[in-house]
């Protein structure tokens, strides 16, 4: 049965669209890459074309369905569906927006489904975003790494090609269905600091729009973004500087990463391949019930 649902016609289908992608999960730390791609959703005005129908991909154990109540106190279910947006403004590129919670079940089918909507939309280019814990202080700008298998694409874009074995999320099996497609693979990673990853981040968020921006030459509105972002940055020093051991913690990070790190936005950096592995590891480890 097809689990596609689609609310466009076909005259909304062209050539060239470039697919961004971020799943709600743990790769999605403090709901940056979420955070994103709602705000360009949003900047740009894309409505919703398709979704997939959440039965074949969730353990509704463990990602519930919500209820909501309208004003008038009308109840509304909400299930955790991956929704599909597209942006087709004059004189911009044609975007095709994924965004949704993480599917625990059927992962392989769960990604025919995606091709199957970027087949519609005749997707050339795919954007994956992500967001990881690190061990890295607030005080520092956010980092954003891009990675690329395509070997000509990374040195055009001055990427590094990804090293990284081991345990993957649906990103991952996405990205690999793409490039066995022949389709134009980019993976965008932002470093969350790990003790503020239960707060939603709009700082990482405006580091990966900003990165998306520049990729896919986009004319982003940010200041939603950055108004956030200053109120985030005065929150969490406010937090840290009343308490001596954070402020300690975070000088520590601080001098160890003073080698690391600089003001340029433009560097490149991520937790390491073993970093990146031990919180995968942890991860599946937690969830192993749900497979």
């Amino acid at each position: 049965m097809d689990d596609v649902s689609w609310l466009s016609s076909a005259q909304d289908r062209g050539n060239g669209t470039t697919l961004v992608i971020a799943f709600e999960g743990w790769s999605d730390a403090a709901e940056a890459a979420t955070i994103a791609l709602k705000h360009v959703r949003s900047q740009l005005r894309a409505r919703r074309v398709a979704s997939i129908d959440p039965d074949n991909y969730f353990d509704f154990t463990v990602t519930r369905p919500h209820i909501k109540l309208s004003p008038s106190g009308v109840r509304r279910l909400t299930w955790p569906e991956s929704k599909f947006y597209l942006s087709n403004l004059p004189n911009s590129p044609k975007l095709l927006i994924g965004v949704g919670p993480e599917p625990q079940l059927r992962w392989k089918a769960f990604s025919k489904s995606v091709l199957k909507i970027a087949d519609a939309y005749n997707v050339e280019k795919v954007i994956t975003l992500g967001a990881l814990l690190s061990e890295v202080p607030h005080t520092r700008p956010i980092k954003v790494v891009g990675t690329t298998s395509d070997e000509q694409l990374a040195e055009q874009l001055g990427f590094t090609r990804p090293s990284y074995e081991g345990p993957t999320g649906v990103l991952g099996v996405l990205q690999a269905a793409f490039e066995a497609r022949g389709a134009s693979c980019v993976s965008l990673w932002a470093n969350v600091p790990h003790y503020v990853a239960q707060t939603p981040s709009p700082k990482a968020a405006l580091a990966l729009v900003k990165r998306v921006s520049a990729l896919v030459h986009l004319g982003i509105d940010t200041t939603d973004l950055e108004s956030e972002t200053v109120e985030y940055d005065t929150q969490i020093n406010e937090a840290v500087s009343s308490d001596d051991e954070a402020r300690a913690y975070v000088e520590q990070l601080e001098n160890a990463t003073s080698e690391l790190l600089d003001d340029d936005l433009d560097v490149l950096e991520i937790a390491t391949a073993e970093e990146i592995a031990k919180e995968a590891e942890s991860f599946l480890k937690r969830h192993s019930n749900g497979d």
